[in-house]
């Protein structure tokens, strides 16, 4: 049985939001601003994520703070009249065009402690007909290991989310997997013998499907939900 192993904190989100509260009080109390406090430290906090989130290749979490700071110094750079609504529209559908081309690379032969950023939090689910795995702003990956697995849901917004399932085993009564994906990306890692049947409502996404070998027999699998400006592989282990 795997086990996870304790990692370092890692600070930097936590440093973000408290910094980016602290600007909203100075805003709020009016401290700095003949300076421009909150417009300097405001776009040195969105920059600081969007050059993490390029290290990770995390598109929309690079380009929307980019062009936050743009409208934040609209005038200065000569775009006084640069509408938000439309500026955060365009940003969103140019990232997803650049995480559909340029999406990691993963292999499903590899187990994810070899992966880099994928082993940021690893857990282990165990003997649960029914299991739930949310995930928002951050990189997860998640194994499953049950003797009767009826439903799993999985939340993903603004992260990453990984699943293994190629240590349970379905329940008499059928699996299905239901998927709630806003602004992210899902992989499912299943067993050769699945069947997956594609039942997932998209919008701006996409859902593909590893092809399944024909030596097999197969058990039906339902996957169900909503994936909205995001993608969700299904890989075959």
């Amino acid at each position: 049985m795997k086990t996870s192993e304790s990692k370092p904190r890692n600070w930097f989100w936590p440093v973000i939001i408290i910094g980016g509260g602290i600007l909203f009080l100075m805003k709020a109390l009016g401290i700095g601003e003949e300076y421009q406090t909150f417009k300097v430290v405001g776009s040195l906090l969105l920059l600081a994520v969007a050059v993490a989130s390029l290290s990770q290749i995390r598109f929309f979490m690079f380009l929307v703070p980019l062009s936050l700071i743009a409208y934040i110094w609209r005038v200065e750079i000569g775009f006084a009249d640069m509408n938000v609504n439309y500026l955060l529209v365009a940003t969103i559908v140019i990232s997803i065009g650049l995480s559909m081309i340029f999406h990691k690379k993963n292999d499903a032969r590899n187990h994810p402690w070899k992966q880099g950023d994928w082993a940021k939090s690893e857990e282990i689910l165990n003997e649960n007909e029914i299991i739930s795995i949310d995930s928002s702003f951050s990189e997860q990956t998640k194994y499953i290991h049950a003797n009767n697995l009826k439903k799993v849901g999985i939340n993903c917004q603004f992260g990453e989310t990984k699943v293994y399932f190629d240590q349970c085993q379905i329940s008499p009564e059928g699996l299905e997997i239901n998927l709630n994906v806003k602004f992210a990306g899902v992989v499912l890692l299943v067993p050769r013998n699945w069947l997956i049947e594609n039942h997932v409502a998209v919008f701006a996404a996409t859902v593909k499907c590893q092809d399944r070998p024909t030596d097999s027999v197969l058990t039906p699998v339902r996957v169900t939900g909503n994936v909205n400006f995001g993608e969700v592989k299904i890989e075959i282990i």
